[in-house]
């Protein structure tokens, strides 16, 4: 367990990319602004992230017990035109809070690589191009996609995961 400070020099140590992976409590987050809420938790974290190159707020997605937001580090091959179509995986990292909310842990998440991978690819599909950075999945109301980038996969696992 480490506090924010040693968790960012341990992000940043390398520039290879990497993707870090969130989950937070809904019930924090203000339910009529779920972005404006993110933005204060990842800037806690990543004071001025709205400025700074190596980080990227990619997704968002709410459910009514949790949020998961995902946020490439260093990723600079990143095209949004093609991110529906990615091959290439980068590896994640689990950032959690750990003992109560009074320290932070950064877990190497091996296994998630490529289904992360897979579900960041598919909400790009799903959101088309006439969207921006993040992408925003609510899930506690109904989801409407307006202009998808094509049909989705035929493997239906990508879109319901185990």
């Amino acid at each position: 367990m480490s506090n924010l400070s040693n968790i960012r020099d341990q992000i940043f140590e390398s520039q290879d990319a990497k993707r870090i992976a969130m989950k937070l409590k809904t019930r924090h987050l203000d339910s009529h602004d779920y972005l404006r809420s993110v933005k204060e938790v990842l800037n806690d974290i990543f004071p001025d992230f709205e400025s700074d190159q190596r980080i990227r707020l990619l997704a968002i997605e709410i459910f009514p017990d949790r949020t998961y937001l995902v946020v490439d580090i260093s990723n600079y091959e990143y095209n949004f035109q093609t991110a529906h179509e990615a091959s290439e995986s980068l590896p994640v990292y689990l950032l959690k809070v750990a003992h109560k909310g009074k320290n932070w842990a950064l877990v190497r998440l091996p296994k998630e690589d490529q289904r992360l991978r897979e579900r960041i690819a598919e909400l790009h599909r799903s959101h088309g191009y006439d969207v921006g950075l993040p992408l925003i999945e609510d899930n506690t109301s109904s989801i409407v996609h307006a202009n998808p980038r094509g049909p989705p996969p035929a493997d239906s696992r990508i879109l319901h995961p185990q």
